[in-house]
């Protein structure tokens, strides 16, 4: 018994058999109706969860970040497009939209 809460704890603490990753962002743009609302696009895995867009803000720009998590096994190697929003803070004004982990700038579709 207490093996397999120790198992059943070690599954939890890893995920759940899932590793954590990110969708490879492409695009960003402000919404026409809300200028607080960006709208994102990106490539994910066949296997990949899509978690809730991030937005760091400052003065000057906004980096955005899109978590997944990635199921272990046997996934088909295609890329999937992905659309999703983030609500900012404050609306985009003149701020440099980036790719919070390679720091690209994120263009306009």
């Amino acid at each position: 018994m207490r093996a397999a809460a120790a198992i059943a704890a070690a599954l939890l603490l890893a995920g759940c058999g899932s590793t954590p990753g990110e969708v490879s962002l492409e695009t960003a743009r402000p919404d026409r109706d809300d200028p607080r609302l960006l709208v994102v696009s990106g490539i994910h895995g066949a296997c990949d969860r899509l978690l809730s867009l991030e937005a760091e803000e400052t003065a000057s720009e906004v980096r955005l970040r899109w978590p997944v998590r990635t199921s272990r096994g046997s996934c088909t190697d295609e890329g999937i497009h992905a659309v999703g929003e983030v609500r900012l803070a404050a609306p985009l004004g003149d701020r440099v939209v980036r790719d919070a982990t390679t720091g690209e700038p994120l263009t306009a579709p």
